[in-house]
């Protein structure tokens, strides 16, 4: 056998192209795996995004994008301002998060309204679990605390209470048709915050409202009444000063209103309640109001049919009937008209 010196081997074209190709292929192999070592590596985006590696921003984390992006304040003021222009949608905006439902479910019972014996009022979550009244919703106590404006109707004085000795931030309150002796109602309103009441005066102080008006009977009395603001006197009794003169006695009553007309009454109480700023006659004739229509500003008259609707409307608005009297007021000074009705 005959050795060939490898120098002297000539290598045909075939043989040089196939060991070209495998030195070429190797090399490519091994500058791919350098370079795969070089790029970014691919992520995939917690919001689904593939993230190519180009920013130099931290990825956030999925507890970063559970936290509120806008300021707390900011966000709990447009959580409440959605909520107070409509309680509808408080229900379904507590379920956006809880620090949400604890913003705003009070505003859900800032207005209580409990009326009729046979159905819940809508927008109004019923603080009973069944249309007797006789078995209280389980959170009741934190309901009624959150309450500040209270209006009730059409229900015995012992349910009465039983409401309002938990409402212990009730501000505004109105009662209609509350059926018993209103002593206990006397005694626990000077304990609690009420700066504004709407009521029936002469069922409030009768010791028994079942047997019917008994105007003789009648007396005006501060005492339970003395943290008085503003007082609305239901179906007004018209009965001589001297069973009124006790009204004078209360020292911060600024804001007075009376369903019906009574001259002297008048009279006396614009002289007599030095701490009066304004003084509203309900659904009064023009031809009664002239009598008394250029003796005090503080005099203004109001059309109002509705009690309930229009204390609802005040307590969700804020636009009451005092409001509406001071509105009044301002525009007979501005017009120099003497007769203004607000609806």
């Amino acid at each position: 056998m005959v050795n060939v010196p490898s120098k002297s081997i000539r290598h045909s074209p075939v043989s040089m192209g196939l060991c070209h190709s495998h030195s070429s292929k190797g090399q490519q192999q091994q500058r791919d795996k350098s370079e795969a070592h070089s790029l970014p590596v691919l992520a995939t985006h917690p919001l689904g995004i593939l993230d190519m590696g180009c920013s130099s921003e931290p990825t956030p984390s999925e507890s970063d994008l559970k936290e509120p992006r806008l300021p707390t304040d900011l966000e709990r003021e447009i959580f409440e301002i959605a909520a107070l222009h409509d309680r509808s949608s408080i229900n379904r905006l507590m379920l956006v998060a809880k620090r949400v439902k604890a913003w705003i479910e009070p505003i859900l019972y800032t207005v209580i309204l409990q009326t009729k014996w046979d159905y819940p009022l809508p927008n109004y979550p019923p603080l009973y679990e069944n249309y007797a009244r006789d078995t209280k919703d389980p959170r009741f106590k934190e309901m009624t605390a959150w309450g500040k404006h209270v209006g009730l109707q059409n229900m015995k004085v012992s349910q009465a209470m039983e409401i309002l000795e938990s409402c212990i931030n009730v501000q505004d309150l109105a009662l209609w048709i509350i059926i018993g002796s209103h002593k206990p109602l006397r005694q626990i309103i000077p304990t609690l915050p009420v700066r504004r009441l709407h009521v029936d005066i002469e069922r409030f102080f009768s010791e028994d409202p079942s047997v019917g008006p008994r105007r003789d009977l009648f007396t005006f009395d501060h005492i339970p009444l003395m943290n008085l603001t503003h007082l609305h006197i239901l179906l007004f009794p018209t009965v001589p000063w001297a069973q009124w003169k006790s009204i004078a006695l209360l020292p911060s009553l600024s804001h007075l209103a009376i369903d019906g007309w009574d001259v002297e009454f008048t009279k006396e109480a614009l002289e007599k309640c030095k701490s009066l700023e304004l003084f509203v006659v309900i659904n009064v004739l023009r031809t009664h109001f002239q009598e008394l229509q250029d003796t005090d500003s503080r005099l203004v008259t109001l059309a109002e049919s509705q009690w309930i609707q229009s204390w609802e409307t005040g307590a969700l608005t804020g636009n009451d009937i005092w409001t509406r009297a001071e509105l009044a007021r301002k525009q007979r000074h501005n017009t120099g008209t003497s007769w203004f009705g607000a609806y």
